[in-house]
Formats: structure tokens, C-alpha cells, sequence
């Protein structure tokens, strides 16, 4: 078995599972409530421009502004400058293009809209507003060696950090962005970036429709091939094929998914493309900033899109009225991959028939064992995610270096999956068990390196260094599986653990001693606390309790409150 798509939908939630080879490598999930944003269109306006970090926030209607950064913007006006274009727009040669993400709106034969961004390399090299500015978004701090994104999740091109045909020299005499936008300035922009924490949106105004196979870059007179693409001969064929059909003063990146594909192919794609762009423009003469001008497609149809292709083996969705509409989607456009696409008429959840909720559930979790009896645990903060190995239950049978190198070997498969799985990005780092010899070290670099060939998005990775880490960075574009599914504990804050009834427990003695010294003579002190420091106080601590009361010649009176939080307590003076 290879691939398979499980879909299930419900009116307030659908889940989408990539299923390879019977385990599930990607969780995608959607909210009535919360829909997501990357590849949406907005009429925004400019609210706050900040010429010392290069950067604009722009009011999109959401709660947050969106962040707009200086590289991010074609200062040319709606469409770059031609003069730009050769600086802006990164060579496919030397890009690694993911399949972006696509907008519903416009009706068209085969696809009901689609909108989505080209350069997600680029745009993950521009860096981030670090916290403390505006929408609590920042410049500095943020790794500047992310890559592409998801293939549900996509971002339109920005040319931070790279270098196209034109070489730097474009980007540096770049204007300030001062010089092309001021507060109140209505601009058109693109979600590449969902809001992340307490981060707004990040924004483009490289405006990049995507098709099936093709990649639409308004007024970029420029052709390029995705680098997946590896066959020379095939990529220049379709760079001669699309050169010879593509419009004027229109650029187009052909995507992996149209190797082998003919003109007929191509045209549609361009005439459907570039009819979509003319009624995005019209539609945003006649709005209002800040207002919606073009949304995304909803996650099953992107699915359809992005993953279903002749090699999933199939396409298969729990409820009647989506499957039917799956049906006339595939139909219109993709009409030979139709006979895949099936209904589940099971008993059992869908999920729970694919063993996909024991899955979520695992990918919750911060420790994950091992077959061998080694374990990972994965911890993810604000600034980045940890990841240990340990032996664990693991002893081996030869010497420790084997037993080592097995563990860590085995451990790179479940991190590459747990990574994919979780959706977890930005900088990543990997303490592997100690290796003594360098033959190990390269031995499991080389495993992490194949072992993330699987994975859509961008990934970067360094060597094993002298402490046993890796060093690395995965793109990431939308919220991971934990942050989708859960809230930091309302009990501990989200820190993970609580003073202790000891500790607590002497802060009571401690806030009696300072009371007394602050306050008019009283006769007794009563105390509240929770249970648990009750049972401390009068167990573990009778002893000072009696050496208190005799020191302050005073009568407390110690009340255990179940209403009361461990670390809470309350002290008053009668």
C-alpha cells in the first residue's frame, strides 16, 4: 500500500491524514470557527510604518495587524518595476519549489478560484520582528535559514536574502520603506504566514496565483522550473513549452506536478490564471480597506489540489455531501484521478478505523518510546524545539558505542516523522547520544539527511557537533498539531509544574513573619491554603507552626480551602 488520503468532515471540524505506507506523516486540521489565512488576498491599510526596523504593520480587519517587512513589497507599485524583476524573482534553478497554496473565488472550469504563494524559500529568509513591537512582531532573533512550507500552506515570493539573475545589487538599493508607504496608504496584500502565538500575519504584496501545475506571478515577465524537477531534458521542455504559449509581461513557475504534462495542460491553467487575476483587481477596486478580496480554498479542496496526484492510491472521505462535492471538483479538473476518490461507509470513525487518533494522541505526548527500548522526548517553546535521545530500556548486546549508535539511528526516523506529524518549525535542536567515533556521527547525519527528503518543507541542517547536537531549521507556516489541539494548562501557566507544598508552605511562614512586623497587634492570624500545604503544614512542619505561634504570642489557625490554587494562599491579621 502507498499513499492514502482520509478526510473527515463534520460541520464545525474537517481533518485531513496523509497515510504512507500505513502511518499517518501529516495531520492537517480546519475549524469553521478559526479558518485559516495563508494564501488569502486583503484590501489592507497601512497602519504603522517603523523605519527603524524597515517593517509596516497593516490593518487587515483581523484582530492583529499583519506585518508587512520592506523586502516583502514591490515598491514598483501593483505590479514590480521591469528593472526589478530580475533582482525579485528567484531562478528556478536555484529554487526549490513547494507546491503553494490556492484561493477560492472566481468560477472557472475545473477549479473554483485559486490563489496561493510561489517563493516560500524566499520569504522564509526574511527576518521576523522580534517581540515587543506593535503585533508583538519582530526583527531580530528569528532563524534566517527557513525554507519552503507545507504543501497545504503556502507563501508568495519575497526576495530577502536571495540573489536572482540581476545579482544583489537590486536588492541593495532597495528604497526605505518610508519612502514607499505611509500610515494610512491603502495597499493590496497576500497572507504567506498565519498568525503564530502572538504574532500577527505576515504579509506580501507579490501577489502569486497558483494552478495545478503552474504558478502565476502577475507582471513578472519570467519563466522558471521547480529544482524537483530533476530531469534536464524534461525541464527544459516544459520551459520552451511554457515560453511559447505564456502571455507577455507574465510570469509563470512550472510546478513538480507537471512533469510530463502537454500544452493543452499548460493553456488552461494560463487562461484560467490570468482571468482569476483581472477579477481579483476588479474586486478590489470596488472594496474598502481593510476588507477580504479574495479567500482561500477550504482544506479539502487544497488537499485535492496539493496532495492528491496518480501516486495516492486513494482519496477517501466519511461524509456524503463533501465526498459528492470531491466528486465534481476532481471531475472538472482532474477527471482521471476521479475512480479514487471513495465514500467510507464503515461503523467505526474513520479515524479511529485508520488508528489515526491513537496517532494524534502519541504526537501530543512529550516522550515517545522506542522499538529498541530507547526513547525522544520533544519539548517546544517560544524560541525553539528540543529534542533528546536517550537509551532508555535500550542496553544492546555488543559494546556502548553500538548500542549508542543504534539508538541513534533509530531515533532519527521517529524525529523526521514526529517533526512532519506535529508540524513543528523554526529552529530545531537534536541532542543525540554522545558518539565517540566520527564515523557515527557522520553515519546519522547522513540518516537525518535522508531521512528529511520525505518532508515538504525547507529544511536546513549542520553537522553533529563536538556535544553530540544538530543544529537545524524546518519551515513552518501555520500553528503545530499541540498549539492546533491544545491551551497552555490553566493551572501551571503553561509552565509545566508547580511549587510544591514544601514551597508553598513556607511562603505561608514566611508572609506570617512579614505581616506581623507590618501590621497593628492582632491576636490570631487565620491562614487559607489548599489542601495539600495543609496536610505539609501540619504532617511535615507541625514543629515550626508550634515554634511560630510561641515566638509572635500568637494563635494561627491554619484552614485548608479546596477553592484555592497550590500557590495561592491567604494570611489576614484579626
Amino acid at each position: 500500500m502507498g499513499a492514502e488520503i482520509i478526510v473527515n468532515h463534520t460541520n464545525f471540524e474537517t481533518r485531513v491524514a496523509l497515510v504512507e505506507n500505513h502511518q499517518v506523516t501529516e495531520l492537517f486540521i480546519e475549524r469553521e470557527r478559526d479558518k485559516g489565512v495563508v494564501g488569502n488576498i486583503y484590501k489592507g491599510r497601512v497602519s504603522k510604518v517603523l523605519p527603524g526596523m524597515q517593517a509596516a504593520f497593516v490593518d487587515i480587519g483581523m484582530k492583529k495587524a499583519g506585518f508587512l517587512y520592506v523586502a516583502d513589497i514591490n515598491h514598483g507599485g501593483p505590479l514590480p518595476a521591469a528593472e526589478q524583476v530580475q533582482a525579485l524573482v528567484v531562478s528556478a534553478d536555484e529554487e526549490d519549489l513547494p507546491p503553494p497554496t490556492t484561493a477560492s473565488g472566481a468560477a472557472s472550469p475545473g477549479m473554483e478560484g485559486r490563489t496561493g504563494g510561489a517563493g516560500d524559500a524566499a520569504a522564509a529568509n526574511a527576518p521576523e520582528l522580534a517581540p515587543g513591537c506593535g503585533s508583538e512582531e519582530g526583527v531580530a532573533g528569528m532563524p534566517l535559514l527557513e525554507g519552503a512550507g507545507s504543501p497545504l500552506t503556502g507563501s508568495a515570493a519575497s526576495p530577502e536574502g536571495q540573489q536572482g539573475e540581476g545579482g544583489a545589487g537590486g536588492l541593495l538599493s532597495r528604497p526605505a520603506i518610508e519612502e514607499i508607504l505611509h500610515e494610512g496608504q491603502e495597499v493590496l496584500v497576500q497572507v504567506s504566514k498565519e498568525p503564530l502565538g502572538s504574532k500577527g500575519c505576515r504579509l506580501t504584496t507579490f501577489i502569486t496565483l497558483a494552478g495545478r501545475y503552474l504558478v502565476y506571478m502577475p507582471g513578472v515577465d519570467h519563466v522558471g522550473v521547480s529544482r524537483r524537477i530533476e530531469d534536464e531534458h524534461e525541464r527544459t521542455r516544459l520551459r520552451d513549452l511554457l515560453l511559447t504559449i505564456k502571455p507577455p509581461q507574465a510570469g509563470f513557475i512550472v510546478r513538480t506536478v507537471s512533469e510530463g504534462m502537454n500544452e493543452e495542460a499548460f493553456a488552461s491553467d494560463i487562461d484560467y490564471l490570468t482571468r482569476l487575476w483581472g477579477t481579483i483587481q476588479e474586486t478590489e477596486r470596488q472594496k474598502n480597506a481593510p476588507e477580504l478580496v479574495h479567500p482561500d480554498l477550504d482544506l479539502v479542496l487544497r488537499s485535492i489540489r496539493d496532495l492528491f496526484s496518480s501516486s495516492v492510491d486513494r482519496f477517501l472521505v466519511d461524509d456524503p455531501a463533501e465526498y459528492e462535492r470531491c466528486v465534481r471538483f476532481v471531475r472538472s479538473y482532474l477527471p482521471h484521478l476521479e475512480p479514487k476518490i471513495e465514500l467510507y461507509t464503515g461503523e467505526q470513525p474513520i479515524f479511529d478505523a485508520y488508528a489515526i487518533e491513537i496517532e494524534i494522541e502519541r504526537a501530543l505526548q512529550s516522550k515517545i518510546w522506542l522499538k529498541s527500548g530507547g526513547y525522544i522526548t520533544i519539548d517546544a517553546t517560544e524560541a525553539l524545539v528540543a529534542i533528546d535521545v536517550n537509551t532508555g530500556r535500550f542496553v544492546g548486546s555488543r559494546n556502548a558505542e553500538e548500542t549508542i549508535l543504534t539508538t541513534n539511528l533509530e531515533a532519527v526516523n521517529e524525529i523526521v516523522y514526529q517533526l512532519r506529524l506535529r508540524n513543528l518549525g523554526g529552529l530545531i535542536i537534536i541532542d543525540f547520544i554522545d558518539m565517540e567515533r566520527e564515523e557515527s556521527k557522520e553515519r546519522v547525519f547522513q540518516a537525518l539527511e535522508n531521512a528529511l527528503k520525505t518532508d515538504r518543507s525547507r529544511t536546513n541542517i549542520l553537522k553533529v557537533s563536538e556535544l553530540g547536537l544538530v543544529e537545524m531549521t524546518r519551515k513552518r507556516v501555520r500553528e503545530g498539531l499541540a498549539r492546533t489541539l491544545c491551551r497552555p494548562c490553566p493551572y501551571c501557566q503553561g509552565r509545566g509544574y508547580v511549587k510544591s507544598p514544601a514551597s508553598v508552605g513556607h511562603e505561608v511562614f514566611r508572609e506570617i513573619i512579614r505581616g506581623e512586623r507590618s501590621t497593628a497587634p492582632h491576636q490570631k492570624v487565620l491562614v487559607s491554603v489548599h489542601p495539600e500545604v495543609a496536610d505539609y503544614i501540619f504532617d511535615e512542619a507541625p514543629g515550626y507552626l508550634e515554634h511560630l505561634e510561641w515566638e509572635l504570642q500568637k494563635n494561627i489557625i491554619i484552614k485548608a480551602d479546596r477553592e484555592l490554587h497550590q500557590e495561592h494562599f491567604e494570611v489576614n491579621f484579626v
